[in-house]
């Protein structure tokens, strides 16, 4: 909340800005560098070690984690938090803190939920998941690129919505996958990603 309020707070939730296919929100800017060093400190250990271990409380929980994350997102996405206080008349900066908190209580819990719920549940090796795991990091680093122009792509295709976001989805994981391995087979690139 220290990293996303002050920013939404200031900007906007919803103010824009870059270059080309490097668009980000100023909000988030300060957000992403937090999540990114939380990431960095979470995975400096192997997942089976640590705050996701597979009999650390975090992971035991998962369920408990899932529900809250489910719960989170239903009551952020649908509005629900402004219908109740519309009748509290409770101000325009008074609502933008409520949402802007909600939005980052419902990113924290719904990666919590994703990252115990597969550190319980996907303990056998599997070759593909293997794979996805030491690409993931530059899977990461690459996404956005791919993300930005598909949506971009289909702005103005007329499909459902639902559509647009599985074709983005599958496209954009396999293009970040497909250049991850790609780029690590170069070694300079292998040795620190």
């Amino acid at each position: 909340m220290l990293a996303y309020l002050p920013m939404a707070g200031y900007f906007g939730p919803y103010s824009w800005t870059g270059f080309g296919p490097f668009d980000f929100q100023l909000s988030r800017l300060i957000l992403y560098f937090a999540y990114f060093g939380i990431g960095i400190m979470v995975g400096k250990t192997a997942i089976g070690i640590g705050v996701f271990a597979g009999n650390s409380s975090t992971v035991r929980y998962y369920t408990l984690w899932c529900l809250l994350a489910i719960t989170t997102f239903f009551v952020f996405s649908t509005g629900f938090l402004n219908k109740v206080f519309t009748e509290q008349q409770l101000s325009i900066n008074q609502m933008a803190i409520l949402n802007n908190s909600l939005f980052v209580l419902c990113c924290t819990l719904l990666s919590i939920a994703f990252i115990s719920t597969f550190s319980k549940l996907v303990v056998k090796k599997i070759a593909w998941w293997d794979s996805l795991s030491s690409h993931a990091y530059l899977i990461y680093l690459v996404h956005f690129v791919y993300i930005t122009w598909l949506q971009f792509g289909l702005l103005n295709v007329n499909i459902p919505a639902g559509f647009k976001f599985l074709m983005v989805f599958v496209l954009s994981l396999g293009l970040s996958w497909g250049t991850a391995y790609l780029l690590r087979k170069i070694s300079l690139v292998k040795k620190y990603l």
